[in-house]
């Protein structure tokens, strides 16, 4: 059941990117919807399904550009497991640091995939390319803060240790009782 959730979601993120990206933009920055919605994922998948989502969504982000494959892929896995790690190690509590842990991966997402889809001939300076990528990592860590305290709102997404007191406590509960 996981699975037709995830492919369900996969197509309304890809349609999006696909279709509304451009128009969301504001200025010349326009959202990176595939990453947003690959961080607000990485917080329901674990595990190794989390790295082949983050692959598999690298491979299609790949096959709708006109470069060379590859490098969405490298981005998507290593912009997963940074998520995780962060949730795991660092214990973002708040969406507004979940933003923020995403626009930093994106702006580093945009700006690997960017230098690993460019010819060798070609030379753009990583000034050039930072300045490029920091607009769009900053509206879609907003967008991903938005929605993380969207679903933290609505229920679907429980709060960082609310979950685990009353795990303790009701297994307690059940250990003194008997």
């Amino acid at each position: 059941m996981q699975w037709l959730w995830i492919g369900a979601w996969t197509y309304v993120i890809f349609v999006l990117q696909t279709c509304a990206a451009h128009e969301l933009a504001i200025g010349k920055c326009a959202p990176h919807l595939l990453l947003a919605g690959l961080m607000l994922m990485a917080a329901r998948v674990s595990g190794r399904q989390l790295w082949y989502l983050a692959a598999l969504w690298g491979f299609l982000s790949d096959c709708l550009s006109d470069a060379c494959l590859g490098a969405d892929v490298i981005g998507f896995v290593l912009a997963a497991l940074l998520v995780k790690w962060g949730d795991m190690r660092l214990g973002l509590n708040s969406p507004w640091q979940r933003g923020t842990l995403a626009a930093a991966l994106v702006w580093c997402s945009v700006i690997l995939s960017t230098k690993l889809r460019m010819p060798s001939d070609q030379s753009v300076s990583l000034w050039t390319l930072s300045i490029a990528a920091l607009g769009t990592a900053v509206y879609t860590g907003a967008l991903v803060g938005l929605a993380s305290r969207a679903a933290c709102l609505i229920g679907m997404q429980k709060r960082p240790g609310s979950q685990a007191a009353t795990v303790v406590s009701n297994s307690w509960r059940m250990l003194t009782e008997s």
